[in-house]
């Protein structure tokens, strides 16, 4: 329990810092610093090797600093079995990257190709999110700076011939107050529309807002942002300190905070307007107690309606939870939460941070361990925790996994390491195959 009030601290305390860049790589360290010590605590020298699950671990890429990226954030998976993701520095101007990994992903034989190199101007800088990818092969994504120094939302669009000059532009520029410092992943709508979330403004005030970028009814025109919530308006009942979107069955958008509404944070749901309503309406879905635990990733959709996420703290082990939000019967009605896992700090890992991903029945993610919940047989039984990779932590070898990961068919994993190994510790890019 002691990591998980540390890490409160860190994200209670520290947010208005950890959005101005040139602190945020500090919370990014103090983070990655933390779980490790955390981790080597607990388990000593057993933490340092693998369990002999049959799983293979293979760095494909590493990442060599300005002008190549340094320390990745997410990734995403494209067409062809290509990844796209961001850097948070580095690049030709040492603003980030937007980057793309071309296979065989054997052990180092990924090709890297920095399709944007941010300049820190009025394009923006230091993204910290996975782009997503558009229906056009465009990638959308967000970024710091821009022209107003709030962020911006950014298109960047492939080439008409291979090997050609991907574009970037600028779709929205934040202004200020709850519409600035977009935070996490963007999420694409049916009709192309864009919705995101920010952190807002103010010291120790974290409000924020839910926005909608719509696109113009023209090629060229301007993109329109519409702010269906604004977190200030009720903090106390949805919380602070928003998380990347989903979208379920209607259009409806899921999110998470990770502190307020009694410290622990909340799942929380925006509606589409009603017939003859324009108004979106946000409420919240699940309210986490300490005894839950709390600080939740970003949510994940899964069949049925049925949200998915982790809690980085808490649980009967203290160590964080899977769970899973059943919605109701009718509608109004309450949603049923469902602890699938509790970490425990013994060699299951612990202190989830990342979006969960479902593939096939299952769920996988990280915490500090790349890991595996199986889907029981029979309803009511245990869910099955299989620890896919266990990540050294001494220097120059491996750190834990930094953001979230993708699951390609047949199971094999993919994700990164922000700082390490590898020249200057960049970063890298692993894979994990069964």
């Amino acid at each position: 329990m002691g990591l998980g009030l540390v890490q409160y601290w860190l994200v209670k305390i520290i947010p208005e810092n950890r959005w101005r860049p040139s602190e945020n790589k500090i919370y990014s360290d103090c983070m990655s610093t933390l779980q490790r010590l955390a981790f080597m605590t607990a388990f000593g020298a057993s933490f340092l090797t693998p369990r002999g699950n049959g799983q293979t671990f293979t760095t494909i890429y590493r990442f060599q600093g300005p002008p190549d990226g340094e320390t990745p954030q997410d990734i995403v998976a494209g067409a062809n079995g290509v990844l796209y993701g961001t850097t948070q520095y580095g690049g030709a101007f040492g603003f980030g990257t937007v980057f793309e990994l071309q296979g065989p992903f054997g052990s180092g034989t990924a090709a890297e190709t920095v399709l944007y190199s941010f300049t820190g101007g009025d394009d923006g800088g230091y993204p910290i999110a996975n782009p997503v990818v558009g229906a056009n092969g465009a990638l959308y994504g967000t970024a710091y700076g821009g022209t107003a120094g709030y962020g911006v939302v950014f298109e960047l669009l492939p080439p008409d011939q291979p090997g050609g000059t991907w574009t970037e532009t600028v779709l929205y520029n934040f202004t200020g107050g709850d519409d600035q410092n977009p935070e996490g992943s963007l999420v694409i709508g049916a009709h192309g529309e864009l919705f995101g979330v920010t952190n807002g403004n103010g010291y120790q005030d974290y409000w924020g807002e839910v926005f909608e970028l719509q696109p113009p009814s023209q090629p060229g025109g301007a993109w329109t942002e519409t702010v269906l919530y604004g977190f200030n308006s009720n903090i106390l009942a949805i919380g602070e300190i928003p998380n990347s979107l989903t979208i379920g069955p209607g259009g409806v958008l899921y999110g998470t905070t990770r502190v307020g509404a009694e410290i622990h944070g909340t799942v929380y749901e925006v509606r589409p307007p009603a017939a003859g309503s324009e108004a979106w309406t946000a409420s919240p879905i699940y309210t986490f107690t300490a005894a839950d635990g709390g600080s939740a990733a970003a949510p994940t959709m899964g069949p049925d309606g049925i949200v998915y996420g982790t809690t980085s703290f808490g649980g009967s082990g203290g160590w964080g939870t899977v769970f899973q939000l059943t919605p109701p019967s009718a509608p109004g009605g309450t949603w049923t939460k469902t602890v699938l896992y509790n970490f425990n700090n013994t060699g299951d890992g612990g202190t989830p941070w990342a979006p969960l991903v479902l593939y096939n029945g299952s769920l996988y993610g990280t915490a500090g361990v790349v890991f595996e919940l199986q889907k029981p047989a029979a309803p009511g039984d245990s869910w099955t925790e299989i620890v896919l990779h266990t990540f050294p932590t001494i220097h120059g070898v491996d750190y834990n996994p930094s953001g979230n990961i993708v699951v390609a068919a047949g199971g094999t994993v993919y994700g990164t390491i922000w700082n390490g190994p590898g020249p200057k510790g960049s970063g890298t890019v692993f894979k994990i195959e069964p």
